[in-house]
C-alpha cells in the first residue's frame, strides 16, 4: 500500500463520522442545486418532448383567411405527402338541459392540428358531423359530463362577414351535438376561452358560415416550403393562402416558456455558485492539513504535490459520493417541474432523468466544488507550508539511513507563518451575490415586461370587430369617430403578403387620433402608400433594416416597399404581435 493510500484509509478510519456528515452535507446542498438545474432544463426542453409526445410530424400550416375551406385542394398537391385541418366555425353551443349559452368557440376538423390531445373520453367519429370534443375550460363552464348534448346554432357566411356573429340571431342550421371527449394542450393555456372541436363532416352540411382554416401540412419527400408556395400560387385563390409554421405550440407560448426556463437557469446557476463557494470553504477547512501536519511529512519526504494530492483525496470521496447520492435525490424533486402555466404541457409528470444532459449536471457540479477545494488548498499551501532544507542536505538524507536521514530533515525543516482564507470567502461571496443580481434583475425585466403591456404592443383598452367578420359595421365606427370620450382610435385592416417562402402579415393602419399608433424602436412610421415599418423578428428572418426595399407578394401580384421603421406591430387576429408582422397605411394595404 502506497504512503498516500495508507494515509487516506487512516484518516477515513480515525474521523469517519465527520467525514459521513461531510458527505450527507454535500449530497443535501448537491440534490438542491442538481434539482433545480434539471427543472431548468425540463422547462427548456418541455415543448419539442410535448410535440413528439403526440406524434404530429407537420412541416407547414397553411391559412386560409376566409371561403370554403381548400384542405382537399391543398391535400392534393404533389408536394403535400399528408394534410389535416381545423375551421373556425360561425356558431354558438347552449346547453339542451340548461339552455344555457356558452362562450365557447366552435371549430371543425382535427383537434390534433389545434395541439390538443384526448385527455378523457373518446375522438369525435369523424363520420358524422354530430358529436364533439371539448376542452376543460368548456367542461368547467358548462359543468357537463361526458354524454350531454348541447345545440349547435350557426350564422350564415353572409351574417359572418358582415360581422353579425354574436350581434344577430343565427340563421344558419342548428346541429344537435353530444359531448363524447375532453381534449387540452398549449393552446388551451394560451387561449383559455371553451373550445368545442366537431368532425370536418360537419361541414358538409351547407349554410354554415366559416372563416380562417387551417390545414397542417406534411411534405412529400423531397418537397420545401418554396416548392410548397408555388403550387399553393397556382392554385385558383392561392395567392390568398399563406404559409405558417406547423408548431402545435406557437411562437408566443414558446417565448412564455422560454422565459420561464431561463428564469429557472439563472436560479439553478446562482444557487450553483453558491453551493459550490459553500461546499469549497466547508471541505477545504475540514480537509487541509495542519501546520505541524504538513511540516512533519516535509520532513519525512513528501512534496508538495503529494500534500496537495491527498487533500484533494481526502476531498474527492465525499464530494462524489455526496453528488451521486444529491443527483438521486434530485430526480424525485424533478416532478416539481415545470411549474406554473408551464406544467400542463409535461407529457410526461412526475421523476424524469433526461440522460443527454443530466450526467453532465452532476459531473460539472463535483468538478467544479472539487476545483475549488484543490485550487484553494493550492493558494493556502503556498503561505503554510513547512521550509525543507537546502537540496544539499536532502542528498546527504537521501544516502543516509532511514532514521539518521529523517532525522536530518527533521533538524533542518523549519515552519513559515500560516495565511488565513479571507480572499476564498471573499470570492465565493462575492460570485454568490453576483448570480443572485442576475436572477433578480431577470425577473424584474420580465414582471415589468408583462406589467407593462405597451412593450409588447398592447397599447390600447379596447380591440373592437376581431371576430372572424371581413369588416366591422359602419355604425359602430362612425359612432367611435364622434365619441368624445374616446382619445384614442386606430382602425385596423389585416392582410397577408409573402417573400419568397415566408409570410408576412400586414396590418393597414388608418390613426384618427391619439397616440395609440404601434410604438417605434427605430425610424419612423410609414406615411406613403409604398412605405412599410416592419416587426424586429420579420425585419431579422427577411434579412432588411430601416431604408431598406423589400418586394412582397399578395392578391394583386408583386410590390414594392420601403422600410421605414422597425416598430412593435399590435396584435390583431392572425398576428400576435410581438415582433413578428408589418404595418402599412390602409392605401398601401389596398396595393
Amino acid at each position: 500500500m502506497s504512503a498516500l493510500m495508507f494515509r487516506l484509509v487512516s484518516d477515513l478510519r480515525a474521523r469517519w463520522r465527520s467525514r459521513l456528515l461531510l458527505t450527507a452535507a454535500v449530497a443535501g446542498v448537491c440534490s438542491v442545486v442538481l434539482m433545480l438545474a434539471a427543472g431548468a432544463y425540463r422547462t427548456s426542453s418541455v415543448a419539442d418532448r410535448y410535440e413528439r409526445s403526440i406524434g404530429l410530424d407537420f412541416d407547414a400550416t397553411v391559412i386560409q383567411g376566409t371561403g370554403v375551406p381548400m384542405t382537399e385542394e391543398v391535400r392534393s398537391l404533389p408536394a403535400v405527402r399528408r394534410a389535416e385541418s381545423y375551421t373556425f366555425v360561425f356558431g354558438g353551443l347552449a346547453s339542451m338541459d340548461s339552455h344555457e349559452s356558452t362562450s365557447a368557440l366552435v371549430f371543425a376538423g382535427f383537434e390534433q392540428a389545434i395541439g390538443a390531445r384526448l385527455v378523457r373520453g373518446r375522438s369525435a367519429d369523424p363520420s358524422t358531423g354530430n358529436e364533439f370534443v371539448a376542452t376543460p375550460s368548456f367542461m368547467e363552464e358548462t359543468g357537463a359530463e361526458l354524454g350531454a348534448r348541447f345545440r349547435l346554432s350557426t350564422f350564415t357566411q353572409e351574417q359572418g362577414d358582415s360581422n353579425q356573429f354574436g350581434s344577430s340571431e343565427p340563421a344558419g342550421p342548428t346541429i344537435i351535438g353530444t359531448l363524447v371527449g375532453v381534449v387540452d394542450g398549449p393552446q388551451m393555456i394560451e387561449f383559455p376561452t371553451p373550445i368545442a372541436v366537431f368532425p370536418r363532416r360537419l361541414l358538409d352540411q351547407s349554410g354554415i358560415g366559416v372563416s380562417q382554416t387551417g390545414v397542417v401540412v406534411e411534405l412529400a419527400a423531397g418537397a420545401d416550403l418554396l416548392r410548397l408556395r408555388t403550387e399553393l400560387d397556382a392554385l385558383p385563390g392561392g395567392a390568398n393562402l399563406s404559409i405558417d409554421s406547423a408548431e402545435v405550440i406557437s411562437p408566443a407560448m414558446r417565448r412564455a416558456i422560454s422565459a420561464q426556463a431561463w428564469g429557472s437557469w439563472f436560479l439553478a446557476i446562482a444557487a450553483a455558485i453558491a453551493a459550490t463557494a459553500a461546499l469549497g470553504q466547508v471541505l477545504t477547512r475540514q480537509l487541509r492539513l495542519s501546520t505541524p501536519e504538513r511540516t512533519t511529512l516535509t520532513a519525512i519526504g513528501f512534496t508538495d504535490r503529494q500534500i496537495l494530492a491527498e487533500v484533494s483525496a481526502r476531498a474527492a470521496l465525499p464530494i462524489v459520493i455526496g453528488g451521486l447520492v444529491g443527483a438521486a435525490l434530485s430526480v424525485a424533486g424533478s416532478g416539481w417541474f415545470p411549474v406554473g402555466y408551464v406544467r400542463p404541457i409535461e407529457p410526461s409528470p412526475g421523476p424524469l432523468v433526461q440522460w443527454e444532459a443530466f450526467p453532465i449536471m452532476v459531473g460539472t457540479l463535483m468538478v467544479a466544488v472539487l476545483v475549488w477545494v484543490v485550487v484553494w488548498s493550492y493558494r493556502s499551501q503556498a503561505g503554510v507550508r513547512a521550509v525543507r532544507p537546502s537540496p544539499t542536505l536532502d542528498a546527504i538524507a537521501g544516502f543516509a539511513s532511514p532514521a539518521a536521514g529523517l532525522g536530518v530533515r527533521f533538524a533542518f525543516t523549519r515552519a513559515s507563518r500560516e495565511r488565513g482564507s479571507v480572499r476564498a470567502t471573499m470570492a465565493g461571496v462575492a460570485l454568490t451575490l453576483a448570480g443572485l443580481v442576475a436572477a433578480v434583475t431577470f425577473g424584474a425585466s420580465v414582471g415589468r415586461l408583462i406589467d407593462e403591456p405597451f412593450r409588447y404592443g398592447s397599447n390600447f383598452d379596447v380591440a373592437l370587430g376581431d371576430n372572424g367578420g371581413q369588416a366591422i359595421d359602419p355604425v359602430l365606427a362612425s359612432n367611435l369617430r364622434d365619441d368624445p370620450d374616446v382619445t384614442s382610435l386606430m382602425f385596423y385592416a389585416v392582410a397577408e403578403a409573402h417573400a419568397g417562402a415566408s409570410t408576412v402579415l400586414l396590418s393597414g393602419l388608418e390613426a384618427v387620433r391619439g397616440t395609440g399608433t404601434p410604438v417605434v424602436l427605430s425610424g419612423k412610421l410609414p406615411i406613403t402608400a409604398d412605405e412599410i415599418a416592419l416587426g424586429r423578428v420579420t425585419a431579422h428572418d427577411l434579412g432588411v433594416g430601416v431604408g431598406d426595399s423589400i418586394e412582397l407578394v399578395g392578391p394583386t401580384g408583386l410590390q414594392s416597399f420601403h422600410v421605414t421603421g422597425l416598430v412593435v406591430v399590435s396584435g390583431f387576429g392572425r398576428n400576435d404581435g410581438i415582433g413578428k408582422g408589418g404595418v402599412v397605411m390602409l392605401p398601401g394595404l389596398a396595393r
